[in-house]
Parts: structure tokens; sequence; C-alpha cells
């Protein structure tokens, strides 16, 4: 029986460190934080080896003949830290006083985000912006809760979209990354010093601009002229002397005059008037150089395939030894397709081979 209730006990304790690591996301979920009873409930299912324990006390039954009463003030001592840490106790005494613990809260009298009180910001005139990661008061602008240091809330606003002519894709609307006010430029709610707010635009791929400089989230890309800078897709962009991956130089000899990023299912192939190129972004110099590939000729296809006027290629994870450009010898391109065959299990053919991830499985 003893033997039967420890194992039943252990597997229990087990299970609870299941729990623990699976709270972050319980305490974020969605209506959690801001109700007392679903509180409660966290709580209960965090501390429940406390109420085990404290039976196995009560009825005097022994643990692997372990002290029971250390092993109770053990898991108690756990449940009282992972409470405290998560700040479950001032949650539940917010929510009972209506106060929110998601984001932004305005009372009467006091300003509170994530439940903790804005002891600098004034209730009276606290607004919440679009992009509920900023607000402002009279005085102050708020990212996070925390100031914005030098910004001015009477003249702060997101940065308006790229014009037509920049980029083809431009900053998120709903989830503003870039504001400014009449003195400067703010990225995540820090300051870019030395940007100028009147000149300032977004392209894409998190790169921007003003008279003087082009920027990358919130630094600046050295020696990079503004005016001949242009953004081509996929993170990659030039100024017509330098091709830039992801902000970083690219060390890949390639003809910028000509170079293009190739569009489709996925913008990963490049080409210029000498060759095709794909992009493995994990690698530290990203751009390779596509061995063969004709670019005169070079389509891409879905599911990570290609194809020139010769042959088929696949780029991606293949035979799980991560990403690479591969040649399908034998492939015909003039009949290959793309589409799911149930009865052979393939994602693509060419009327006499089958494939799936760039193997043949016919």
């Amino acid at each position: 029986m003893n033997s039967s209730i420890n194992i039943i006990v252990t597997v229990l304790l087990i299970f609870w460190g299941g729990v623990l690591m699976m709270s972050p996301m319980m305490i974020v979920a969605e209506g959690i934080r801001d109700n007392r009873g679903s509180l409660l409930f966290v709580m209960a299912i965090l501390g429940y080896p406390i109420v085990v324990f404290g039976v196995i006390k009560i009825l005097g039954l022994p643990y692997f003949g372990m002290n029971v009463t250390g092993w109770l003030t053990a898991v108690t001592a756990v449940w009282l830290i992972v409470i405290l840490l998560y700040g479950l106790p001032g949650m539940f005494w917010n929510a009972g006083r209506g106060i929110s613990n998601n984001g932004y809260f305005a009372s009467v009298d006091a300003v509170y985000h994530d439940g903790k009180r804005m002891r600098h910001a004034d209730a009276r005139s606290f607004k919440l912006l679009t992009d509920n990661r900023y607000a402002i008061d009279k005085t102050t602008v708020f990212y996070h809760g925390d100031p914005v240091r030098e910004a001015d809330p009477a003249s702060f606003e997101p940065v308006a979209e790229a014009q037509p002519d920049t980029s083809r894709i431009v900053a998120d609307t709903g989830t503003r990354i870039f504001w400014r006010d009449k003195n400067h430029i703010y990225y995540n709610g820090k300051l870019i010093p030395g940007c100028d707010p009147a000149s300032f635009e977004l392209m894409a791929g998190l790169y921007s601009r003003d008279a003087s400089h082009v920027y990358y989230s919130d630094q600046v890309l050295a020696g990079v002229d503004p005016r001949t800078f242009r953004f081509l897709g996929e993170g990659i962009a030039t100024d017509g002397k330098v091709l830039y991956i992801y902000h970083k130089r690219s060390e890949t000899p390639v003809d910028l005059s000509s170079f293009t990023v190739i569009e489709g299912e996925y913008e990963r192939f490049c080409r210029d008037n000498n060759g095709v190129y794909m992009l493995f972004v994990l690698q530290d110099e990203p751009l390779v150089r596509a061995a063969g590939a004709d670019p005169a000729t070079f389509t891409t296809l879905e599911r990570s395939y290609g194809k020139d006027k010769d042959h088929v290629y696949f780029f991606g994870n293949y035979q799980g030894k991560g990403q690479q450009f591969v040649l399908l010898e034998g492939a015909n391109p003039a009949t290959f397709t793309i589409g799911y065959d149930a009865a052979t299990k393939s994602e693509a053919r060419d009327g006499s081979r089958s494939y799936l991830y760039g193997e043949r499985v016919d």
C-alpha cells in the first residue's frame, strides 16, 4: 500500500515539474491575468504538491522513509518563490480592485502598466496611442510603461509609410516600429541619435534613411549613400557600390547593375547577368552562387524548387543536412510540375520521376 502511494506521489512530483515549466504560458493566456478565479486556479495548480504532502503528513504515511516535513517545506518554498516571481498575489489584488494587469490602465487618479503603478504619470492627461506599447501624458511619452528619453508628447506620432517609389513593403501599420516627434526619430522606444525627423522615411526590411544616413533598425550603415540606396527584397539592398544582406556587406562578387531578387513564393533566389544566387540566411556569407544555373531562363517554382532551360533545382533542407542548392539529376524542366500526389507521397514530378524535398520517391 505504502509503495503504491509513494509511486503515485513521485509521478505527481514529476508532473509538477512540467506544470512549473508551463506556468509562464498559463499566466499570459488570454483572460487569466485579470480574472481572480483564474488566478486562484493557477496558484492552486502550481501548489498542489503542498496538499499532497500535507495529506501524507496528516495521515502519518512515509515517503520512501524520508522526512515528509522536509518535503512539505521544500515544495511550499518553491511554490511561494514561483507565485512571487510572477507577481500572482499582486495580480490577484489588482483584479479585485478592477485594475488591469495587461498593458496600460488609467483610473481617475492613477496610471498602471501591467498592474504596476506608474508613479510619474499624470492620470488626467494620460492617453493611450494607437500602438498600445506607447502612451503619453502632458509632459512624457511612455514605452511599455517607461519614459522615452527626450520625447515630446505634443508632436509624437508614428512615422508615415514609405513613398511608393522607395519600396514594395512598408512597416506594419498596426504596430509601428518607428515613431517621431519634432526633434527625433525613435525605434522601439529608443532615440536614434543624429537622425533627422524632417527627412526620415521608411524603406523596407527594417531599412530606413534620412538626408544624411541609411539605417538598419536603429543602427547607421556607415558610408552608405542615402541618395542611391535602394531596397531589392528579402533583406537585400544596395547603394550601387556594395550589396547589403540584412545590413551586412556581402562578399560574394555580383554585378550590381543587373542584380535583382527573383520574385516567387520564397524570395531566396537572386540573379544578375552572370549567374543565379541563393540566400542562405544563417551562413556567415549568406549569398551563394548556384553553379551551372542559367540566369536568363531561371524561374522559381513552389515548394523551394526552381528550373532553367536545362535543369531542375531544389533549395532547402536536403537529406537532413541543412540548407542546400541541389541539381536534380535527370529531371526534365519541360515537364516538371508541383503538386502533392497521394499515391507516391510526392510533391513534384516530371512525368517519369517523383520527388519529395528534392529526393526521388518513385
